[in-house]
């Protein structure tokens, strides 16, 4: 700025400063009061952001520092916000109309400042917030701010003991005091004191139950409030009715989550009302009749709730209101009967059904409901042919999911232009019309678990088509051209046949489900960086080849299945530069060689890898150790040899912490860069028995080594893996002991460790796992006493069969005289154990020494005639001395019995 400028300056130089010295208590991560400082260029602080001045005085009159946009992040969005303090230097700022701190974090847990009850001119006051900043009683001071029309301190945690300083605010229009603490009993008597009060928000407040006899002076029907919100404040029914439909001025109630029960008819009453929310209130039964004298109504959201009534009678309850409504939502209550006429509702654009029992039939005149935007009937008993779809031109989003409509979806499907969303899953649907192409602004598609027999040829063009959603139908034949850009690509469990190069044509897949076809053929190589998918799913086809290099020419493949194909040859070397896979899916190929040693290394984000049923030889790599993210390893049935490496502990998301949780990494196994969530899927031996896991999967920590032919101990660091769920070791040549520490692993569901050599006892802290369900140690040489527990007593005798050296239940009980247990790999200098069964030896040094010690007596007394009479003469008094003391007790006894 100029010299010559400084006359055009307006900024008052203490409001300034004092504004200056507010932000040097604010730590602004964002730079987002850049604009504000003592520079030359920054010195008019009118033209501050969020700062506005009077054109005539130079003085502040407005203060906004309601930011309100997020930034993208690679943690995600993020709000921009400010924090730290208020500083009391805005008291300088006197002749302030509208001040906004909200959506920011002020000092949080702090009181609001009392100085600004000293803004006797402010009319705008916002300090809402989404972080609870405020806490404690609401400054009594702000009743000197006469001016006011709006108040909202919204969304903090205030203590409200006293509304009395309201009715000092007699221009007050707007009041928000949600989620604080209202104990003031008569606040709903202070409250309508406010002469221009017109909008009220007590959402979440635990308001106290206003008693009837208290509002016999109260003038409530003298009110102009328009807008009331008492949602989440646990209301019954007989709590309310005594007062709120005395507010006849009401435009828009929101009683949603509280527990109203039966629906009162004094809301007919509320004749003025437009908008009405009843979202999970605990209403059941019906829609009263003096629902008929809500004429001017909009806008009813009744779900989630228990409305039992036939649909038919509760469009009559809605008669009066059927040229104005606009948003019908019922969605989850118990409606019955079929769907009827509602071409009387000629204003309807939005109407959600769905969750409801409605059956039967599209009614032939609901076909003319032409102003309708949004449709959802799924999750009902539907049935019969779809009506002709041209009659809902205004149709912007479509949903029959989950009924029991059949035959084709009708050709004029074609002309419903502003469609963009449709569908009609699970169905019993034949085919798509070949009108589809028509519909260029459609984004989402799902026919998924219906009958179709073909796709139309035009389906490819659907250019702004972004999830294309048809598994679980009748497809067959090659597969079809499907939309350069679509992002989200699932017809898995269909009867495609022939190759896959029609997917080379898709530019942007962020998912490929190809899955549970007839494909066969190598996976294509014309991948590019920008057209490798986030998940590849070919399994279970008749895929052959290889992996190629281009599928991983970038880092956004995520998770690859190929499980259950014919891949042959080496472990894939194009997989090196997979470096972003999380999910690895080889099993039941015929993969053979070694695993290389690069796995750990390359392949270091790995949470799944499963390379069950192939033919892969040679040693485990201890690179593996590598894969800290780890969370399901499965090399089960392979031909793996040599010992398990020593260093599985490094596996740390299989640790719990020391507060009992799980260490935790960044898996997002729901890949939704689309509209649509995929999940992922898996098979794993889970207690005995190989499941496919999908929604759940990512919640398994299991290792399966089984079926191979390793040998050596089991490590003992295995005991550190305390958050594993599964451990199957079965079918190997494992010899030792099972480990001591076994009973560290306390999250333990499953342990088998049958088919092996293993030898000695069980341990005593196997019986401490409490979650362990299945458990197998058959066929072993395992020997002595089973611990007791009942834990361990209560499996079947079969988990320990086999083992002959073993005993005590379930098996028979161990005998009193036993053979000595083999020692394996024992010397001389091993303990005695109290589980071992007496030896022979044992028996015979006992029969011994009773001989001795026997005869030793006896024959000294045969021999020695002085020892022999001395023996005699004692025991001959031991005997007098008895006879003595029995007839002086029986004397003394006698003569008390006499007394």
């Amino acid at each position: 700025m100029s010299r010559g400028d400084h006359a055009k300056v307006l900024c008052i130089t203490k409001e300034r400063e004092a504004l200056l010295e507010f932000k040097r208590g604010l730590t602004d991560e964002y730079n987002l009061l850049s604009s504000w400082g003592n520079e030359e260029d920054k010195e008019e602080c009118c033209s501050w952001r969020g700062v506005k001045c009077s054109n005539r005085t130079g003085h502040i009159v407005v203060l906004n520092l309601r930011i309100g946009t997020s930034e993208s992040t690679p943690d995600g969005p993020k709000d921009l916000i400010l924090t730290g303090n208020i500083s009391s230097s805005l008291v300088e700022l006197q002749y302030l109309k509208y001040l906004d701190l909200s959506s920011n974090n002020f000092g949080g847990d702090a009181q609001i400042p009392k100085f600004i009850g000293y803004f006797k001119r402010l009319e705008y006051l916002n300090l809402t917030s989404r972080y609870r900043v405020f806490t404690g009683l609401i400054p009594p001071q702000l009743q000197n701010l006469t001016s006011l029309r709006t108040l909202d301190l919204g969304g903090n945690y205030l203590t409200v003991n006293s509304l009395e300083w309201l009715s000092h605010l007699v221009y007050l229009e707007y009041l928000d005091i949600s989620s604080s603490n209202v104990q003031a009993k008569n606040w709903l008597q202070e409250i309508i004191r406010l002469p221009n009060l017109r909008v009220l928000h007590l959402s979440s407040c635990q308001l106290p139950v206003i008693s009837p006899s208290s509002l016999v002076s109260a003038n409530i029907s003298s009110s102009h409030l328009s807008i009331l919100d008492i949602s989440y404040n646990g209301y019954s029914s007989p709590a309310i009715n005594s007062w709120l439909f005395n507010f006849t001025s009401l435009t828009s109630l929101d009683l949603s989550s509280n527990d109203l029960g039966q629906i009162a008819s004094g809301f007919g009453y509320l004749k003025s009302l437009e908008h009405l929310n009843l979202y999970r209130s605990g209403i059941r039964g019906g829609i009263p009749k003096s629902f008929a004298n809500l004429r001017c109504l909009h806008s009813f959201d009744a779900r989630y709730n228990d409305l039992n009534q036939p649909f038919s009678e509760f469009l009559n309850r809605l008669s009066g209101s059927m040229k104005s409504l606009d948003f019908l939502l019922f969605e989850g209550n118990a409606l019955t009967g079929s769907l009827i006429d509602l071409t009387r509702f000629s204003s309807l654009r939005e109407l959600r059904l769905q969750d409801n029992l409605l059956n039967g039939k599209f009614h032939e005149s609901f076909r003319q409901t032409s102003s309708l935007e949004y449709l959802d009937l799924s999750y009902n008993q539907m049935t019969g042919s779809l009506p002709d779809l041209a009659l809902f031109p205004s149709l912007r989003e479509l949903y029959l999911r989950s009924n029991r409509f059949h035959g084709m979806i009708p050709q004029g499907l074609g002309q419903l232009s502003e469609l963009k969303i449709l569908d009609v899953s699970f169905n019993r649907l034949e085919g798509l019309p070949d009108s589809l192409g028509k519909l260029s602004k459609l984004k989402i598609l799902d026919v998924s678990f219906n009958r179709l027999q073909g796709l139309p040829e035009s389906l490819g063009q659907l250019f702004n088509l972004e999830s294309f959603d048809a598994p679980y139908n009748l497809l067959e034949g090659p597969l079809p051209r499907f939309p350069k850009l679509v992002s989200e690509l699932r017809v898995d469990n269909n009867q495609f046949s022939g190759s896959l190069n029609s997917i080379c044509k898709i530019h942007s897949a962020t998912t490929l489900d190809l899955s549970e076809n007839l494909l066969s053929g190598e996976i294509p190589d014309c991948w590019t960086p920008m057209s490798v998918p986030m998940v590849l799913n070919v399994a279970n086809n008749s895929i052959s080849g290889s992996i190629p290099y281009t599928l991983c020419s970038s880092t956004s493949l995520s998770s690859l299945y190929v499980r259950n194909n014919n891949l042959s040859g080496q472990f894939p070397a194009s997989l090196k530069n997979c470096q972003g896979l999380k999910v690895l899916d080889l099993g039941r190929n015929t993969l053979s060689g070694k695993i290389p040693e690069w796995i750990g290394i390359k392949l270091a984000a790995l949470g799944i890898l499963s390379l069950r049923f192939n033919k892969f030889s040679g040693s485990i790599p201890p690179s593996i150790c590598q894969l800290q993210s780890i969370q399901i390893l499965d090399l089960s049935s392979n031909h793996l040899s040599g010992r398990i490496p020593q260093c599985f502990s490094n596996f740390t998301t299989l640790q719990l912490l020391e507060d009992g949780s799980s260490v935790s990494y960044d898996f997002d196994p729901h890949f939704s860069r689309g509209p649509i969530v995929y999940q992922g899927n898996a098979f794993v031996q889970w207690k005995n028995k190989e499941s496919e896991y999908r929604n759940t999967l990512w919640l398994l920590k299991t290792i399966d080594l089984s079926s191979n032919e390793l040998n050596g101990d089991i490590p003992k660091d295995f005991s550190r893996m305390n958050a594993l769920l599964s451990l199957n070791l079965s079918r190997n040549n494992l010899t030792g002991n099972i480990i001591e520490g076994i009973g560290l692993m306390k999250m333990l569901e499953c342990l088998d460790l049958s088919g092996n050599q293993l030898s000695g006892k069980i341990p005593i802290g196997l019986a401490n796992l409490t979650f362990l369900s299945v458990l197998y140690l058959s066929n072993n040489n395992l020997s002595g006493r089973i611990p007791l527990s009942t834990q361990l007593q209560g499996f079947d005798s079969s988990t320990y069969g086999g083992n002959t050296q073993l005993c005590g239940s379930p098996l028979p009980e161990c005998p009193a005289i036993a053979p000595p247990n083999p020692h394996v790999g024992y010397d001389s200098t091993c303990q005695e154990n109290d589980d071992e069964f007496p030896s022979k030896e044992f028996y015979i040094s006992m029969a011994l020494g009773f001989i001795v010690a026997f005869w030793g007596v006896l024959g000294s007394l045969f021999l020695n005639n002085s020892w022999r009479n001395a023996y005699f003469k004692w025991l001959n008094g031991c005997k007098n001395w008895l006879h003595l003391s029995s007839a002086l007790c029986f004397t003394r006894l006698k003569a008390k019995l006499m007394a």
